[in-house]
């Protein structure tokens, strides 16, 4: 399963290759830079939902949630561990760069 630490640094990654502060991205995402800070450090796991994906979306990246697919849709950042990937009944979590990277 995929931790508040992993999709932190997916952010953080995500901003950085971006070229955008952390004030610019919270101002895009209609957030408080104190929850994006939080994010990107992974001190945030209780994040509430539209919050985060606002700022995955000021950043052109997807939240999804579902059963692991072999055809991917759009490229991946791996973000998951093999345990993850390994079992066989839990659900997958991707953040997807809709094919950016």
């Amino acid at each position: 399963m995929v931790d508040a630490l992993e999709i932190g640094y997916a952010i953080k990654d995500r901003r950085a290759e971006l070229g955008m502060t952390q004030a610019q991205l919270a101002e895009a995402a209609g957030v408080s830079k104190r929850c994006l800070w939080s994010l990107e450090l992974g001190q945030n796991p209780g994040v509430q939902l539209d919050k985060l994906t606002a700022v995955l979306g000021a950043l052109g990246l997807e939240l999804t949630v579902g059963n692991p697919s072999d055809e991917p849709q759009a490229e991946q950042l791996d973000i998951g561990g093999p345990a993850a990937r390994d079992d066989a009944s839990a659900g997958a979590l991707s953040i997807l760069t809709g094919g950016a990277r």
